[in-house]
């Protein structure tokens, strides 16, 4: 059977349009019509070519996390329980999500309980990478630091950053902004707050 170019092209424009009104809208807001409108196809030929909408969600959130694991995937292999390991770590998965918006805002829904029936896919794709940085850090962290709440840490640093923003309280006329803001300049400041973060929870040797 030879490649059908033309519904390869229509399935990776379903695709692209699904990730952002999951997005936008979370599992639950996006209908299949709805999809079907942004593609410019009816709902029966977004299902023959991409399957059910759980089909379709699958695929979206399966491209996003091995999207996330191809960015960092370099960091994790290499790692070791020192702080440059884990400097090239951080920088890496922050970077990954600065650039990837629609990403970020897929799994502040997912974590917010959208498509909550829909499980397994952390297991299947968080779960390794964590596994092995968790078991490597505890090679080295002190023992009263739960290094599973450490690594989430990160997780959870990175996505209230990149989904909200800071608001400066000094001086009045901040350079940045006064108001919620997420400049280039507030980024690498950010980037340095957690780095500095981190290495007051997890004091590694360098």
């Amino acid at each position: 059977m030879t490649a059908d170019p033309e519904s390869d092209q229509t399935t990776e424009q379903i695709i692209a349009v699904s990730t952002r009104l999951f997005a936008q809208l979370g599992f639950d807001g996006a209908s299949m019509r709805l999809i079907g409108d942004a593609t410019g196809l009816d709902a029966a030929t977004v299902t023959a070519h991409v399957g059910s909408k759980t089909d379709l969600y699958r695929t979206v959130v399966g491209r996003a996390f091995e999207a996330e694991r191809s960015a960092v995937a370099g960091m994790v292999g290499a790692f070791t329980p020192t702080w440059t390991s884990m400097s090239r770590l951080l920088d890496a998965y922050l970077d990954f999500y600065a650039g990837s918006p629609q990403i970020v805002e897929l799994w502040l829904h997912r974590r917010m309980g959208d498509a909550a029936d829909i499980s397994g896919l952390e297991d299947v794709y968080v779960r390794p990478p964590f596994l092995q940085i968790a078991e490597a850090l505890r090679t080295e962290a002190a023992v009263d630091v739960d290094v599973d709440y450490a690594i989430w840490t990160i997780v959870w640093l990175v996505s209230g950053f990149l989904s909200t923003g800071i608001m400066h309280s000094t001086p009045p006329d901040h350079p940045h902004g006064t108001h919620m803001h997420r400049t280039p300049e507030d980024l690498e400041d950010f980037r340095g707050y957690l780095h500095e973060i981190m290495r007051r929870i997890l004091p590694l040797p360098d």
